[in-house]
């Protein structure tokens, strides 16, 4: 019997590589069925599935502003972006965010959401310390 030898050092280099593909990681943003996003700590998108572009998510726009149609950030941070075309000094994040607390933490976090009529089963997956993967399927 043949048995094939591994070389963990070179396999750890090779998925590097593959993971700093951006054809691939679109490929594979895009195989998700719902919308998801990769965002920064400052809740730029700095990747978007076709589902998420399909619903108006820009790269380079902020979450809760192009995803969540500033819908669930406070009336005060809405007041203040849109008369001043920019972030208060504390930032703005949806209420429900969990995205802080997931990047600290190191750990995925999971939450069921209800908007309305609809539950959304909602996920902030950190990637690096200031990346994390985030979508949102409808219940």
């Amino acid at each position: 019997m043949h048995q094939e030898s591994f070389d963990k050092a070179e396999f750890i280099v090779k998925t590097q590589e593959l993971l700093t593909d951006k054809n691939f990681n679109k490929a594979l943003m895009d195989s998700l069925p719902y919308p998801a996003m990769l965002i920064q700590r400052n809740r730029r998108i700095i990747s978007a599935n076709k589902a998420a572009e399909d619903i108006g998510v820009e790269v380079a726009s902020f979450c809760w502003d192009t995803f969540g149609k500033k819908a669930s950030i406070s009336e005060e941070n809405r007041e203040y972006y849109e008369k001043n075309n920019t972030v208060p000094p504390k930032g703005i994040k949806c209420i429900f965010c969990r995205a802080d607390e997931a990047l600290i933490s190191q750990k995925s976090i999971n939450e069921k959401i209800p908007a309305g009529d609809i539950t959304y089963d909602t996920f902030w997956i950190p990637l690096t310390e200031e990346v994390y993967l985030h979508y949102a399927i409808v219940l």
